[in-house]
Formats: C-alpha cells, sequence, structure tokens
C-alpha cells in the first residue's frame, strides 16, 4: 500500500513538475516585448488573413503536422509504461451479464482483447479520388499497434531489457546483444473507402503467435458500428490522465460503464464480431508480425510472453515450444461453449492461437516476393527522381 502511494506520488510530482516548467518558459517568454509585438501583429498586422486561413488549415490537419506522429506513438509509451494513467481491473466491479461482482485481471483471457484507437481522416489523407489515401493506412497501424504492444507487453519488455539471465543462447549462457521488438513485416487489405473527416476506430488485437512471429491483426471500423461487451481496462483517476487522454468519471458513471460496456451513445450499437457484422461496417484490415530480437538471435515469443503474464500454466512447460506443438487443438462442443466464460487455461490460448494462424501462414508466403525482383536480368521502363 506504502509504495502504490509513493508510486502515485511520483507520477502526480513529474507531471506537476513539467506542467510548472512550461507555464515558467511560456510566462518568461511573453516579458519579451518582441513575443507579445510578434504575437499581436500574427491575428491582427497586415497580412493576418492569410496567416490565419493558414492556421485554421493546419488545425483542420493537425494529424498530419510535423512531428505530430511521433507524440501520437509516445502517448501509448506515456500512457501504459511510463505513467500508468490506464491500469488493469483489480478489484471487483459490475459484470455487463449479470448483478455478481467480478473483476478482469491482466493474463490468458486478455491476451486476444483488442485495443481501440478512435481517429478520422483530415484533408491531408485524401488522395484523388477524394477519400484517404492507402499509404496513411499504415501510419494508423504504427499507433494503434504501439499501443497495444505497450499494453499488453510492458512487464515482458521490461523484463527481458532489464535481466541478462532472461534470454540465453545456445550455450545457456546469457545472449549479448541489444534487445528489441520490431516489425518484419505488414499487410493490408481494403475493403471499403473512408471520407474526409469521417470518424473511424482501428481495433488490433493479438492473432496468434509461433516460434518466430507475433501476428497482430487490426480493422478499421466505422464508428459506431459495434462495441465491446465490457472494458478491461481503467482509468487511474489522477491529474495526468486529463494531460494525455482521458478523465475522471463519478460513481454513477462507471456502473453504467461497467454494466453496459461503454459509454453513452444516441444511437445504441449493435452486437458484432468475428464475420457476423453489419454492411459496410469494415473499411480496411490489416495484419503484422512482430520479431523480439537480443543482437543477431531470435528470441521465441513464448518468453515474451509468459514474461507479460499473458500464458496459463501448460504441462511441460511453454518455453521451446512450437505455437501448437504441430498438432492441431480439436476442442469439443463443451469446450467451445466452456470458452464464454472467464477462464482461459492452456488448451483454450492454443485453440485460438491455432486458428489464427491458419490466416497469418498466409502472410507468411508473401516471403517469397523477395525472389520476384528481376534485378539486372531484364530491362526496366523508365527511371525518374521522387520530388527533386
Amino acid at each position: 500500500m506504502a509504495r502504490t502511494k509513493f508510486t502515485k506520488v511520483r507520477k502526480v510530482t513529474s507531471v506537476v513538475a513539467v506542467i510548472t516548467s512550461i507555464a515558467t518558459a511560456v510566462l518568461m517568454a511573453l516579458k519579451q516585448n518582441d513575443i507579445r509585438i510578434y504575437i499581436v501583429n500574427f491575428f491582427i498586422g497586415p497580412g493576418y488573413k492569410s496567416r490565419i486561413l493558414l492556421l485554421i488549415i493546419a488545425l483542420l490537419n493537425i494529424k498530419n503536422l510535423p512531428m505530430v506522429w511521433h507524440y501520437r506513438m509516445a502517448s501509448g509509451v506515456f500512457r501504459y509504461m511510463i505513467y500508468g494513467t490506464h491500469e488493469f481491473n483489480h478489484h471487483p466491479h459490475l459484470h455487463p451479464r449479470s448483478s455478481s461482482k467480478t473483476y478482469t485481471p491482466k493474463g490468458p483471457s486478455t491476451l486476444f482483447l483488442p485495443i481501440i484507437t478512435s481517429t478520422h481522416s483530415p484533408l491531408w489523407e485524401t488522395d484523388f479520388n477524394l477519400h484517404k489515401s492507402n499509404s496513411t493506412y499504415f501510419s494508423d497501424l504504427d499507433v494503434s499497434r504501439h499501443h497495444l504492444v505497450a499494453c499488453l507487453f510492458r512487464e515482458g519488455l521490461a523484463h527481458l531489457l532489464e535481466n541478462d539471465d532472461a534470454i540465453l543462447d545456445l550455450e545457456g549462457k546469457p545472449a549479448t546483444g541489444h534487445r528489441f521488438m520490431m516489425v518484419g513485416s505488414v499487410s493490408c487489405s481494403f475493403k471499403r473507402e473512408i471520407k474526409p473527416y469521417v470518424g473511424y476506430e482501428v481495433w488490433s488485437r493479438v492473432l496468434c503467435w509461433d516460434r518466430k512471429w507475433i501476428y497482430v491483426v487490426s480493422h478499421f471500423v466505422k464508428k459506431g458500428t459495434a462495441k465491446p461487451r465490457w472494458y478491461v481496462m481503467q482509468e487511474s483517476g489522477e491529474i495526468f490522465v486529463s494531460i494525455f487522454g482521458g478523465g475522471s468519471t463519478s460513481e454513477e458513471e462507471r456502473d453504467f460503464l461497467f454494466e453496459n460496456g461503454h459509454v453513452p451513445r444516441e444511437k445504441p450499437a449493435v452486437m458484432a464480431g468475428f464475420g457476423d457484422m453489419p454492411d459496410k461496417a469494415i473499411y480496411a484490415s490489416g495484419i503484422v508480425r512482430y520479431v523480439v530480437k537480443s543482437g543477431g538471435m531470435t528470441v521465441h515469443p513464448n518468453l515474451l510472453l509468459a514474461a507479460s503474464g499473458l500464458l496459463p500454466p501448460r504441462p511441460g512447460g511453454w518455453e521451446g515450444l512450437a505455437s501448437n506443438g504441430g498438432k492441431e487443438i480439436i476442442m469439443t462442443s463443451e469446450e467451445r461453449e466452456s470458452r464464454r466464460g472467464n477462464e482461459w487455461d492452456w488448451r483454450k490460448v492454443e485453440a485460438e492461437n491455432s486458428r489464427g494462424l491458419k490466416l497469418a501462414q498466409h502472410l507468411d508466403a508473401l516471403e517469397g516476393t523477395h525472389c520476384e525482383w528481376s534485378g539486372s536480368k531484364w530491362p526496366a521502363l523508365d527511371r525518374f527522381r521522387d520530388l527533386f
């Protein structure tokens, strides 16, 4: 309890220090006459209409301004790793399908759950066809997946980075070299267009893993189409939540969230998912595969998943095993029905992983495209410089 209070005090103190530093810098700048004159001239000086117009255009396209992508990526690190503004529920709350008290801590039951990013497509993401350009989908995928990795794997990544003995080489010695998690490949399939300034959501979740790769699937979904049964994460309720997103909620609002699983909407969303979805609900879907490296050595995903507390106990352990031991996990109808409960044992995790691997294997097949480069064996059509 004392350690928790100390951590909260440290977090609040650090945020207050940052705010104080920024406020001091702004006040000192305003004391300079040049700054005040510049601000006044910007809004009422000669040519102010053009400057204000450019400011409005920039604000309408703030998502695409320089360094904004970096902020969007860093916000996931701050939210889940550094300040912990969103945490897993470790206290009882109302289960959405019953009146009894329950809770959803981090564990195997949360391994395959999605994280949802709400965003929109500004004008600067529009191509000649007046819809969201295909290339801009990948920046949204970056942000959504980054939040997912920070949320699920923060403990595992910290364990692998801070403990030399966490990863051993073939000789049983601590693996050397820089340890990191990186993207190996990305694929995106486009289904429907996204018009300018249309709001949408990006749902990303762990699909499966094998001996080398962790696969993450993402869906661009029409905003308001569906809602989760409930949210596992909770806001910490401290002052820095308002800085990095979110806000405090009353007890009545929290009861509604726990009971209904979402913030109230004017038009209720329908229950949908896993192929059963309304027409035109999915704009696009993407899949990426991550690999964990220690220098030049590939780290088995089971090490990261286990260190993150996401794998249930399994006879014989998980380390060094294939995703499903080379065998497909067959479940009876009673076992499939039991998957709806909160208990996720190793058979349920393996069954879900095996189901995802059937889809992920098609991404692996794209490795053969590297061999299709013609090089100097064929002629080329032309050569040009991009931009300059």
